[in-house]
């Protein structure tokens, strides 16, 4: 088979068995002569996944029943799926003459999570969503809640003493939680052609460096994305991120309701297309070919 360079559409011609037929216009099969031909076809090239290994280990001398290893160094140079469906044995024993070689399945999978260290991007944010997620907590948490009667484990210093006088009982104040800090980072996957493929991975590693920090403090963290099952688990979340690409799929801002969760919005979408009901309890970091853009 004779394989010519592969075009800009991902697609490659390639001589490709086929038959001749005659007389011409009738199905092969009704044809009075029927010949072994080739046609030049231009076919999709194939999805590729790249090897967890592909250098070789040697071994000077391997003695009969016994054990033997070898450190070997990864390096991994972007995200993604890593598959090793077998590897090869091969040995120039005893006389160098001859090489022997042999093939052993055996299937492994690497799923190498987006970088989580702190970019440029994310120090330039991190300071502005932390003040306005500690200010909408705050807010909740200083919120009264209800006029309940006194219990033993109340302490004093939230006795209501007007509601005390007019009920003639012990009344205590009860408050929003102030340990109720609740985030949710959700991430609206662009379209294919939608940005550059320099500020989707920009995007995708900030998706990821956010996520890392807050699940480290002490917030309650949720994740929304397209396709996304919603585990709190940011491992999980992490795995999503590492093999995602550019999908064409309805906006996750569009059926985003508004919660008790803060939210971290990283999307591709213009200013002035999202719920009004949104903006006070988000903030929002525009994906875009230029630098990112935040915005409360």
């Amino acid at each position: 088979m004779v394989s010519l360079p592969a075009d800009e559409a991902g697609k490659q011609w390639r001589w490709l068995p086929a038959t001749f037929s005659f007389p011409p216009g009738r199905p092969p099969e009704k044809g009075w002569i029927k010949l072994p031909d080739r046609q030049l076809r231009r076919v999709a090239l194939p999805t590729t996944v790249p090897e967890i290994f592909q250098g070789p280990a040697y071994f000077p001398y391997l003695p009969a029943r016994s054990e033997l290893g070898a450190d070997l160094d990864l390096n991994f140079a972007h995200r993604g799926r890593y598959q090793q469906e077998s590897f090869s044995l091969t040995t120039r024993f005893p006389f160098a003459f001859l090489t022997k070689k042999r093939r052993v399945a055996l299937t492994r999978e690497i799923v190498v999570y987006p970088p989580i260290e702190p970019a440029d991007e994310f120090f330039e944010v991190l300071p502005l969503i932390t003040g306005e997620f500690e200010t909408f907590v705050r807010g909740r948490g200083s919120d009264l809640y209800r006029l309940r009667e006194y219990t033993q484990e109340d302490s004093a210093r939230h006795v209501d003493w007007k509601a005390t006088a007019k009920s003639g009982s012990l009344k205590v104040r009860e408050f929003s939680r102030e340990d109720e800090r609740k985030l949710r980072i959700v991430f609206d996957n662009p379209a294919p052609g939608t940005i550059s493929a320099l500020a989707y991975e920009r995007a995708v590693a900030l998706a990821a460096s956010l996520g890392w920090h807050f699940a480290q403090e002490n917030t309650e963290v949720s994740f929304v994305a397209p396709g996304y099952e919603g585990s709190p688990d940011i491992y999980r979340f992490l795995a999503y991120l590492a093999v995602i690409a550019p999908e064409t799929l309805p906006s996750v801002v569009e059926s985003l309701q508004p919660t008790d969760d803060y939210n971290i919005i990283l999307t591709p979408r213009p200013r002035g297309t999202f719920p009004t009901a949104l903006w006070a309890c988000s903030y929002f970091v525009f994906i875009g070919d230029c630098d990112l853009e935040a915005e409360r």
